[in-house]
This record gives C-alpha cells, structure tokens and sequence, in this order.
C-alpha cells in the first residue's frame, strides 16, 4: 500500500509539484544534520536515507537542486519504509534559516 502510495505522489510531483503539496507529508521538521555526499539526512531528530532519485522542492512547486538543502531549514518529506532506515524521496522546504 504505501508503494502505491509512493509512485501516486511522484506522478503527482511530476504533473503540478504545487498541487502534490496538499497531501500529508511523512514527516515535517528542521534539518538537524545533512550530508550529501553519504546520502543521509536527519529531520526533527529521525534519521533517514536520501533516495538516489530525490527531488527537492520549493513551496511554490519550484524544482530545486538538492544542494538547497541545508541544516536548520523546515522540511516535509515523502518516505518510503521498505528497508531500515526509511528512505526519502521527496523534499518541500517550507522555510529558510
């Protein structure tokens, strides 16, 4: 169910990113700690895994390169638990430092 879940809003993302942003996100917080290079990222204290496909938005719907990510922002994410830990797939940031 939530793989189903998973692809509905990546497609949802893709047609109109802004529309997309209505649904509930996985998680919401500030980026405590972020690194890239690893592909790893904690969010109000969860850590997760950053999917090799991920895709980062702006709260407009704007698609933004994931190097706009930074400690001390607040996010929403899309995940995926398939595995330990959960992965994300999707980012909107919804406020600068």
């Amino acid at each position: 169910m939530r793989h189903i879940r998973y692809i509905i809003l990546t497609i949802a993302m893709f047609i109109s990113p802004a529309s997309a942003f209505s649904v509930e996100f996985d998680h919401e917080g500030v980026i405590d700690r972020l690194d890239l290079k690893r592909g790893e990222i904690v969010v109000a204290d969860e850590y997760f895994v950053l999917s090799s496909d991920l895709r980062v938005y702006s709260l407009s719907g704007a698609l933004l390169s994931a190097k706009s990510l930074q400690e001390g922002i607040t996010i929403g994410v899309f995940s995926t638990r398939n595995g330990e830990p959960p992965s994300i797939a999707g980012i909107v940031i919804f406020s600068g430092r």
